[in-house]
C-alpha cells in the first residue's frame, strides 16, 4: 500500500505485494534477504535503470540531483584536477561523468582546516571540498543522511581510480 517513487526519473506507483526472489509472496523480510515487489502502475523494464533509487513518496522521497558537493581525497597516483574537469564519479550503482564546477576548499588531511579557499588545481594526496555537476540524471544523498548514497570514488580518463569521497550535501530537483 505505500506510495513509492523511483528516482531519477520521478516514476511513482504503488506496492501492492511483496516477492522472495525464489517467487513466494510474504509479509516480512528481514535485513540481508534479496526481494521483490509487484506494483500496481504497468511500469515497463526499459523505464527503470542501473542506479535508479526508490523510495517513500510520503517521506523524503528520492529526488534527481542538480548538484553536490562531496569531501574527496585524492590518492596519491591520481591526475590533476581543475575547475571545468568532467570526471566519473561511481557512487552506489550508477557511474556517471561529472562536472567539477568549484573547488570550494582546499583542506588538511590530519584535522579538516582549511588550508586554501578556492585553489586552482589538486593533485596527489590533496584532501577538498568540491562542488561536482552530474552531466546526466542521477539520485545521491548526503552521506549523514543515507550512507549507502553518500559514498564515491573517483575515476580519471584512463578508468584508472583517482580518489574517493563523501557527500556533503545535494542540491535536488
Amino acid at each position: 500500500g505505500t506510495q513509492i517513487c523511483f528516482a531519477p526519473s520521478d516514476i511513482q506507483t504503488k506496492v501492492v505485494s511483496f516477492e522472495t526472489l525464489q517467487g513466494g509472496i510474504t509479509d516480512t523480510a528481514v535485513p540481508g534477504d534479496n526481494m521483490g515487489f509487484a506494483v500496481t502502475e504497468n511500469i515497463k523494464k526499459e523505464d527503470l535503470h542501473r542506479g535508479y533509487v526508490c523510495g517513500d513518496l510520503n517521506n523524503d522521497p528520492p529526488r534527481e540531483t542538480l548538484s553536490f558537493e562531496g569531501y574527496v581525497y585524492f590518492n596519491q597516483h591520481s591526475e590533476k584536477i581543475e575547475k571545468g574537469r568532467k570526471i566519473t564519479v561511481d557512487c552506489h550503482t550508477v557511474h556517471v561523468a561529472c562536472e567539477v564546477v568549484e573547488i570550494k576548499e582546499k583542506l588538511n588531511k590530519r584535522d579538516g582546516s582549511v588550508v586554501e579557499k578556492n585553489p586552482e588545481l589538486l593533485g596527489p594526496g590533496d584532501f577538498a571540498l568540491i562542488k561536482f555537476v552530474p552531466t546526466k540524471p542521477i539520485c545521491v544523498e548526503a552521506f549523514g543522511d543515507y550512507y549507502s548514497l553518500g559514498r564515491f570514488a573517483m575515476r580519471g580518463e584512463h578508468t584508472q581510480n583517482i580518489g574517493i569521497g563523501i557527500i556533503a550535501s545535494v542540491e535536488k530537483k
